[in-house]
């Protein structure tokens, strides 16, 4: 069993009086995601920006008033807190550059020091004309043992980052943007055999390796109204976990749960013949399990099938 706590945070759009309060609002809610307990946590993208977040605000503000260098003075409390708490974050930010700025997602990790960098590969309409730099690569850090993978805004309609990612072998891809996401992630989340932590300012939420959504958290009014419960949700997932083919694993399903109980978790999705299998233990790995009862990889199932298509 490999279980790690999360927070994603649906840090509202709403216009704020200065930079200091929007970015003060953010260090609220992770203060609050570490009180659940959370290892990591995720922000949406531009967490920096504090007003003209719609297109009908009157008083909208440029890149210039709310670019920011990694090392400002505004950016410093999310490394401090990190280390203080043991903590990574995903802090998504338009930073300064030598030409322009970067849309870019940066991943502080427990020691209080960026790891990981991710620049906004495929830039939403009107962004480069606002002096954004396209980012070239994707991007993958080791949190603890587990590779995770980071898309912003846009990117999400482009599947072909999402099969870079798997072939780079993450299994948790952050999603910080300013729209949902919809069913583009749940689709890749089902196709691929990854969880998803979508940070979105309206309504944040997990997606699991079979495509559902298990929570979600936001602005919207049956979930924040009176401003008695704060945008933050956190979850616990266990990345021990492979995808199996029925036809590869049906025969050995009542024997796994005779000689292993409740240590062993098997969902089984009817529709897509697919089962996500779980170590519940610390004595062994689910790979443990698969290795003892012959039983390979969904990804090796697909593959061992696969044909070239002819034109």
């Amino acid at each position: 069993m490999d279980l790690r706590t999360i927070s994603t945070i649906a840090l509202p759009m709403t216009d704020e009086p200065s930079l200091e309060t929007k970015l003060d609002h953010a260090m609220e809610l992770v203060k609050f995601a570490l009180q659940q307990g959370a290892g990591l946590v995720c922000l949406p993208e531009l967490a920096n920006r504090f007003r003209g977040n719609t297109p009908a605000t009157a008083d909208q503000i440029k890149s210039e008033d709310y670019a920011l260098d990694e090392n400002a003075a505004e950016v410093r409390p999310f490394y401090d807190i990190a280390k203080k708490h043991g903590v990574s974050i995903v802090l998504p930010l338009l930073i300064k550059a030598e030409s322009g700025y970067f849309n870019r997602a940066l991943f502080i990790n427990e020691q209080g020091e960026i790891s990981g960098r991710y620049d906004k590969i495929f830039l939403a309409p009107g962004e480069a004309d606002e002096g954004v730099i396209r980012g070239n690569k994707p991007v993958v850090v080791d949190w603890q043992g587990i590779k995770v993978g980071f898309m912003i805004c846009f990117d999400m309609n482009y599947q072909e980052l999402v099969v870079r990612y798997k072939e780079l072998g993450a299994k948790l891809i952050v999603f910080s943007s300013m729209f949902g996401g919809g069913k583009l992630v749940n689709s890749y989340a089902l196709l691929h055999g990854l969880h998803f932590v979508c940070a979105y300012s309206d309504w944040s939420r997990f997606v699991d390796p079979f495509g559902n959504d298990y929570g979600g958290v936001g602005t919207r009014l049956e979930a924040y109204r009176f401003g008695s419960l704060p945008p933050v949700l956190t979850r616990s997932i266990n990345f021990d976990y492979e995808r199996v083919y029925i036809t590869d694993a049906q025969a050995a399903f009542s024997e796994i749960t005779r000689k292993y109980g409740s240590k062993v978790k098997m969902e089984f999705e009817q529709g897509s013949a697919i089962t996500v299998m779980e170590s519940l233990s610390d004595q062994f790995t689910i790979q443990d399990i698969m290795n003892e009862f012959d039983i390979g990889s969904m990804d090796d199932h697909i593959d061992e099938h696969r044909v070239p298509l002819i034109d």
